[in-house]
């Protein structure tokens, strides 16, 4: 889809700040959802949301803790980079594109992109112990893992800060010309 005026720039930016600015609140509540009704999810959709399946039924206890654990970690970080994207469209509503407010919102993304990778590791061997300790010893499982979405939050991580990098280059050429005869 080509954008062919600035109004239209302005509508998709609008909806996408919004998009984002909801589903930064949404998963929050979501997960919320997911762990009061995670009984009733059919075992074969679980295993794509969690890294081992416990043993029903799940004490509350339990719950409360996986949801701390995918709220503290991966959530938390998942939801500071949906603000910071509504943030960046809304700069862009605005009209902002080399601004040091756009730079900066793509150097704050790059970084949560980047910790969105140690936060998911983390999150699999916490989850799997929460989940797999009301089974008693010899019973627990412990799961540690390193997926191909890690090293691709990684480089696209690293590939948004590169970009916001290269914005502020532009950025100081630009104010050099601008104080030059």
């Amino acid at each position: 889809m080509m954008i062919r005026s600035l109004g239209q720039f302005r509508k998709v930016c609008t909806i996408l700040q919004v998009t984002a600015a909801v589903l930064a609140l949404a998963l929050p509540v979501g997960g919320g959802i997911f762990w009061i009704f995670v009984e009733r999810i059919p075992p074969e959709l679980l295993q794509d949301f969690l890294p081992v399946l416990p043993s029903m039924p799940i004490p509350l206890s339990t719950k409360m803790l996986g949801f701390m654990i995918m709220m503290m970690l991966p959530g938390a970080v998942n939801v500071y980079g949906l603000v910071v994207v509504s943030r960046l469209f809304r700069l862009y509503k605005q009209g902002s594109i080399f601004q040091p407010g756009v730079i900066h919102c793509y150097r704050k993304l790059g970084l949560a992109i980047l910790l969105s990778v140690p936060a998911d590791i983390l999150c699999k061997p916490l989850l799997s112990v929460a989940l797999t300790y009301a089974n008693g010893p010899g019973h627990r499982t412990l799961i540690v893992g390193l997926s191909s979405n890690d090293i691709r939050g990684l480089l696209v991580g690293g590939a948004v800060l590169a970009i916001a990098w290269v914005m502020e280059q532009a950025q100081k050429l630009e104010e050099e010309q601008a104080l030059t005869i």
